[in-house]
C-alpha cells in the first residue's frame, strides 16, 4: 500500500527535520521531562537533537542501515530514554518498532520476527526476558547502547528521508485477536502531530503531561510529536496519583491528558 503525501504547505516533512528545526529555533527550551537511568531529568530541544545524533551513531556502529527495523522494549519508567531512542532510530534512517514490555517472550518474538527487526533494545530489567525466545535479532540494553554511543562519532545529519518514508510500525493491543502492525510514514506521523497539537491548542510555553505509554501511538504521536510540533514541553508521566499530582505542580503542567478513570482519582 502506498503512503499518502503530506499536503504541500506543511513543513518540515520528516521527524528529524522537525526536531532539527526546533533545536535551531528553540535550543534552550525544555523539550521533554521524564525518567532515565538516573531518575527524572529534563532535556532541551538542542539536547534531544544531540542525543538523537549520538545514539544514531551507535546504531550505525551496530550495523543499522536505512530501512532496518529496530524494535525496543521500554516503558514510562525509562520514558525519556525511549523518546531519545525513537528519534535516534529515524535519524539513522531506521524504522521504530516499539513493543509493549508486558507481552510474554513468545509474543515479543512474534512481533520481532514479523517485522524483520534486526535489533531489539530493552530496559535492563527486560533484557533477559526478551532474549528467551529471540533467535532472529540481537538483544542489547538501552544502557549498553548509550554507553557505546558516548564514544561513537555523532551522526551530524539525518539520513535522507521523505514524508513517504516509513518511520514506525506501531502494534495494536491485540484485545480481540493477534496484534496488528500499523505502518506510519514520516508524513502520517507529522500529520498526527499537527492534528493533535491543534486539537489541544498547544503553543510554545505549554507543558503537556500524560501517562500514556511511550511505546504506543498515544505516547509517541498524540503526546510526543504534538509537543514537538508546537515547540512545548512533554512531561512523560510514570503514573502514580500522588506523584503525578506533585509532578504537575513542579513542572507547572498546563495540559494533562489521560483517561477518565485517572481523572476520577484526581
Amino acid at each position: 500500500m502506498k503512503g499518502v503525501p503530506l499536503p504541500a504547505p506543511y513543513s518540515p516533512r520528516t521527524i528529524p527535520g522537525l526536531l532539527a528545526e526546533r533545536a535551531a529555533g528553540r535550543p534552550d527550551a525544555v523539550a521533554a521531562f521524564g525518567k532515565g537511568r538516573a531518575g527524572y531529568a529534563a532535556v532541551t530541544f538542542a539536547e534531544l537533537a544531540d542525543s538523537a545524533r549520538r545514539l544514531a551513531g551507535g546504531l550505525v556502529e551496530r550495523g543499522v542501515v536505512p530501512g532496518d527495523r529496530v524494535a525496543w522494549l521500554l516503558d514510562n519508567s525509562r520514558g525519556l530514554d525511549a523518546l531519545q531512542l525513537f528519534h535516534a532510530v529515524v535519524w539513522a534512517g531506521g524504522v521504530n518498532v516499539p513493543i509493549n514490555p508486558r507481552l510474554a517472550p513468545p509474543e515479543v518474538a512474534d512481533i520481532v520476527q514479523r517485522t524483520g527487526s534486526r535489533l531489539l533494545i530493552a530496559q535492563p530489567e527486560y533484557r533477559s526476558r526478551a532474549a528467551e525466545c529471540l533467535v532472529s535479532a540481537s538483544v542489547i540494553s538501552v544502557d549498553e547502547l548509550a554507553g557505546q554511543s558516548a564514544a561513537t562519532p555523532r551522526r551530524t545529519a539525518p539520513v535522507d528521508a521523505t514524508d513517504l518514508t516509513t518511520a514506525s510500525i506501531l502494534f495494536t493491543s491485540g484485545t480481540t485477536g493477534r496484534p496488528k502492525g500499523v505502518v506510519h510514514t514520516h508524513g502520517s506521523s507529522i500529520a498526527a502531530a499537527i492534528g493533535w497539537s491543534e486539537a489541544l491548542g498547544l503553543a510554545p510555553g505549554d507543558v503537556l503531561q500524560s501517562p500514556f505509554p511511550v511505546f504506543s501511538g498515544a505516547g509517541l504521536h498524540f503526546n510526543g510529536l504534538s509537543c514537538l510540533w508546537a515547540g512545548c514541553e512533554f512531561v512523560i508521566d510514570d503514573y502514580g496519583t500522588a506523584a503525578s499530582l506533585e509532578l504537575a505542580g513542579t513542572r507547572r503542567t498546563s495540559v494533562y491528558v489521560a483517561v477518565p478513570s485517572i481523572y476520577a482519582f484526581w
